[in-house]
């Protein structure tokens, strides 16, 4: 195994676990939407920018990818970590209204699951319904205030 191919199998591990965290966290946090704002907020961050870091990394020219399909994993890895990092950013100073955000960074977490690991049916599907579920769920909770913790 050459160093390159050790740094390569290092940097998905990381990205494996950490993206593994990312998906914990969230269910930890979705059942309990006022955690947004405290410590399991700050690791899902966390773990969300080095899924994202790592799929940069991963996704690179020398990874044997197809061009298009890096494209895809590259846009979807930044617009998680950026919705995240924003929607957690807005929480913190006062915004009420950051949940369509952090619930779309979740619902982008899953899309990259199942870019990886299903055929594009399976894509499709997961955005739907996930954009279906935000919306249900920012709709129902633009009722009743935000609790911090």
């Amino acid at each position: 195994m050459t160093a390159l191919e050790v740094i390569r199998a290092l940097t998905l591990g990381v990205h494996v676990v950490a993206g593994g965290g990312a998906l914990l966290l969230a269910a930890a946090l979705l059942l309990g939407p006022d955690r947004w704002a405290g410590r399991t907020g700050r690791w899902y961050g966390t773990a969300v920018l080095t899924t994202a870091a790592t799929a940069l990394l991963l996704a690179g020219p020398g990874s044997g990818l197809p061009g298009p399909v890096r494209l895809v994993l590259v846009a979807v890895a930044v617009a998680t970590a950026a919705a995240a990092q924003v929607g957690l950013h807005r929480l913190r100073h006062g915004d009420d209204g950051p949940g369509r955000l952090l619930q779309g960074s979740v619902v982008s977490l899953v899309t990259a699951v199942a870019v990886v690991s299903t055929p594009p049916a399976g894509w499709v599907a997961v955005v739907l319904g996930g954009t279906l579920w935000v919306e249900l769920n920012s709709r129902r909770g633009a009722a009743r205030p935000v609790v911090r913790a």
